[in-house]
């Protein structure tokens, strides 16, 4: 209380020491100069601030029904709070960024939005007030003593049992009654007398005496089993000769073994035999022959020689560099066999693969094309060059050509291949395969 009294002897004694002006409005300076007409209190100073009361924001918060606008500045957040009594609450100026707001007014009519005001610019902070010692907690008060609990009252003693009651007599058993006596068995009836045995039937006549002679296989003749006329002979080692009584493999057929079976059984065949055969064959009169079917449901003999291909194959590679620039067709370099076939039907294989030098715009193509002894057999082409506005463009191919060509089995025979460029421009076209051999080559092939 005595430090209260000093404090507002000395804010008295600093306020007579400057003008003060008294009437409806005050104002504080040291230039003697009349507050603002709008100010109620008018402070200025060229090197001193106004302060306002400073306290934390929990006793901020206490104060009992604050005041419209009332100032005061929180120790907590650093910040000058104001308190607006129709929201009832407290509003930091750290916070707000627009002007200052105003007071509410009644409501009337919704007017027309006015323009958004100009952010004032943010001050700078001030530093930091230092933080006041913390007060002593009070001392927290005795707690009440609990009462007594009262005596449980005695229990009380419980009831005796009654008496149990005696179990009455047991009642006298009945007496079992006696098993009646077992009946007498019946008489065993008389045995039937013993049939007599039926006559015994005369015994038949034998039977004929098999084939006597050894190895022979037996047949009926509709009265009697005779030894077979052929003879159908099965040796000891279980091979069968029908008309053949040496057999020399599994089943041999005939006095020479025109038909035969081998010893493994996967092949019949006629073999080895001088024959005059009902067609011609090409490999003569001897040899290892079959039966087909000709194509036309007609059976004929054939040699087995003649008809297992791959056994008179023939091929060429080139190894050369070579090129065609005609419309008209050329021997290709090194695609000619001359050979001797031995069947009637040869298969022809062809492959190729080049280049061209485009050197216009239109398309072009390389032909070729399969001759046998001159004439042609079959042929097909590839595009050579694409259409491309550009000098000098190198455009690459492959072909190839697969065909069936009958030939005259045992004539010399000559298969060749012939090629020519087919378009408008005049670049050669090439197969290069010895300076060019990793994208050119050109292979034929005969399989007989």
């Amino acid at each position: 209380m005595k430090r209260l009294k000093q404090l507002l002897l000395i804010m008295g004694l600093f306020m007579l020491s400057m003008p003060l002006y008294s009437q409806n409005n005050v104002g504080i300076n040291s230039t003697g100069a009349n507050p603002d007409p709008s100010a109620a209190l008018d402070v200025s100073s060229p090197d001193k601030g106004m302060l306002i009361p400073r306290m934390s924001a929990a006793s901020r918060i206490a104060i009992v029904a604050p005041a419209n606008g009332l100032l005061v500045y929180d120790t907590d957040s650093n910040c000058v709070f104001f308190y607006r009594i129709n929201t009832l609450s407290w509003y930091s100026l750290c916070d707000i960024s627009t002007g200052t707001v105003g007071p509410t007014g009644a409501t009337g009519p919704t007017g027309a939005t006015g323009l958004t005001g100009i952010a004032g610019a943010n001050g700078a902070t001030g530093p930091a007030g230092s933080t006041g010692a913390t007060g002593p907690t009070g001392a927290t008060g005795l707690a009440g003593i609990t009462g007594a609990t009262g005596p449980m009252g005695a229990t009380g003693a419980a009831g005796m049992n009654g008496a149990t009651g005696a179990t009455g007599p047991t009642g006298v058993a009945g007496a079992t009654g006696a098993t009646g006596s077992t009946g007498a068995i019946g008489p065993t009836g008389a045995t039937g007398a013993a049939g007599t045995n039926g006559v015994t039937g005369a015994t038949g006549a034998t039977g004929p005496v098999g084939c006597a002679t050894l190895n022979y296989l037996i047949k009926s003749d509709g009265t009697a089993a005779i030894c077979t006329v052929a003879p159908i002979f099965e040796d000891a080692t279980g091979k069968v000769g029908i008309g053949n009584t040496s057999p020399a493999e599994k089943l041999s057929v005939g006095s020479t073994s025109q038909l035969r079976v081998n010893a493994s059984g996967d092949l019949v065949r006629i073999k080895d035999v001088p024959y005059t055969w009902p067609n011609s064959n090409p490999g003569g009169t001897t040899g290892n022959y079959y039966l087909r079917n000709n194509g036309s449901g007609t059976l004929i003999w054939d040699n087995f020689a003649l008809n297992t291909f791959g056994t008179n194959n023939q091929g060429v590679t080139g190894t050369t560099d070579c090129s065609v620039n005609s419309t008209t067709f050329a021997d290709m370099s090194q695609m000619t066999i001359t050979f001797t076939p031995i069947h009637p039907v040869v298969y022809v294989f062809f492959t190729i693969a080049g280049y061209e030098n485009v050197s216009g715009s239109p398309q072009q193509y390389v032909d070729f094309r399969v001759m046998k002894n001159g004439s042609v057999v079959g042929g097909g082409n590839c595009t050579a060059g694409d259409y491309d506005d550009t000098k000098g463009v190198v455009s690459s191919f492959n072909g190839a050509l697969s065909l069936a060509v009958p030939v005259t089995a045992g004539v010399s025979t000559t298969i060749k291949v012939q090629w020519r460029r087919d378009g408008n421009t005049t670049s050669a076209i090439y197969c290069n395969a010895a300076t060019c051999p990793d994208f050119n080559h050109r292979s034929l092939i005969i399989i007989d």
